[in-house]
């Protein structure tokens, strides 16, 4: 059996590529609006600087700085 040659490959690669989300179910776009409250941060609550969760500060495992690690990832 012999190897397939550089040109089929190529042209089986370019194929694939027309395949971007047109006629693959689940690939199509949809255009929708998404509408979410934003509520700022509250003052018995920290930024974790490593995993970027908002957390309670009874959570807080380290701190250096101005930079707060939770108990998970200090863990």
């Amino acid at each position: 059996m012999r190897p397939p040659g550089a040109r089929s490959v190529v042209m089986e690669l370019d194929e694939a590529d027309g395949l971007d989300g047109a006629g693959v179910p689940g690939g199509e776009f949809i255009a929708e609006e998404l509408n979410v409250q934003v509520i700022p941060q509250a003052d018995d609550e920290f930024t974790c600087y490593s995993c970027f969760l908002v957390r309670h500060r009874s959570q807080i495992a380290r701190q250096q700085g101005s930079h707060a690690y939770c108990t998970d990832c200090e863990g």
